[in-house]
């Protein structure tokens, strides 16, 4: 039996600014009839692969391109249920577990996460044998993006630590403490990606040219989808579709703040920027 917060509805886009879509009637809502659902589109649709996994770090995008893949149908929101509680303090931050990708739940699933590219993980995905999307974004756009996420969620890891802090103080915080994790996650991910499970994605490709890229994605995931459905899928994840506003028009206390890329420019002094560069094209170890 599954647990809170593991699964959601077909194509759910709850949490994070999207509004919710409820698709069944309230009687039959509920973990047992949900799970025969689950079961029967996985029978119904009968996808080449049955689980369709993201990665990438905070703040670049992934939750974007996860309401874009829930638009396959029969497709449910999922991940290990242990990430909910986990930060990027804990030592294990997203590390998988055999059973997550080796023997995972029923049904068609959409898999957001910021797992990222030790042997562990890497070893896992390989023997699970699907293909897998990497997604990265430039490390400056990240520091500022984190600057303002983190001082609306209380529930950060950080948010104590930071909560007195100015924008640019909280930028520091970031290059300070987490851009290394940042830098080696990425580092890590574009020397080591499997040449044929993994496609790596950058944020800024999928915002300049949404259509080609979520064309070669779904395609990598052995599921293309014709001009029309690719139309539909992007037409109703749009920035203004998602938060009523223009991209670049900014709220700094939304999840979704600006969906733009280049905005480090005007927030990043010389020197944060430079650090950022120079920990971005460091070697990996």
């Amino acid at each position: 039996m599954t647990r809170k917060h593991e699964y959601e509805r077909p194509g759910g886009r709850s949490g994070d600014g999207a509004p919710k879509i409820r698709r069944m009637p309230a009687a039959l809502r509920g973990k047992p009839f949900r799970r025969l659902q689950r079961e029967f589109y996985q029978r119904y649709y009968r996808y080449p692969y049955r689980n369709f996994m993201v990665t990438a770090l905070p703040k670049s995008g992934s939750t974007w391109i996860a309401r874009m893949l829930l638009e396959l149908p029969g497709t449910f929101r999922w991940f290990p249920e242990r990430f909910n509680t986990q930060t990027l303090k804990d030592p294990d931050f997203h590390e998988f577990a055999e059973a997550d990708l080796l023997r995972p739940p029923p049904g068609n699933t959409v898999t957001k996460v910021h797992a990222g590219p030790s042997a562990h993980n890497r070893d896992i995905l390989r023997r699970a044998g699907r293909p897998y999307v990497v997604l990265v974004r430039d490390l400056r756009d990240i520091a500022v993006s984190w600057a303002h996420f983190v001082a609306i969620r209380p529930e950060n890891a950080y948010y104590n630590e930071t909560k007195d802090l100015d924008l640019s103080g909280r930028i520091d915080h970031f290059i300070e403490n987490i851009l290394p994790i940042f830098a080696a996650w990425e580092r890590g991910w574009r020397q080591h990606i499997h040449p044929d499970l993994g496609m790596l994605i950058a944020y800024e490709d999928l915002l300049a040219d949404t259509r080609s890229v979520m064309s070669r994605v779904f395609a990598h995931y052995g599921v293309p989808r014709t001009d029309a459905e690719l139309t539909r899928i992007i037409d109703a994840h749009t920035f203004v579709r998602t938060t009523g506003r223009a991209a670049g028009d900014e709220n700094a206390n939304d999840f979704n703040r600006k969906g733009i890329a280049g905005d480090w420019q005007n927030h990043l002094t010389d020197e944060q920027a430079q650090r950022i560069e120079r920990a971005a094209s460091s070697p990996v170890p």
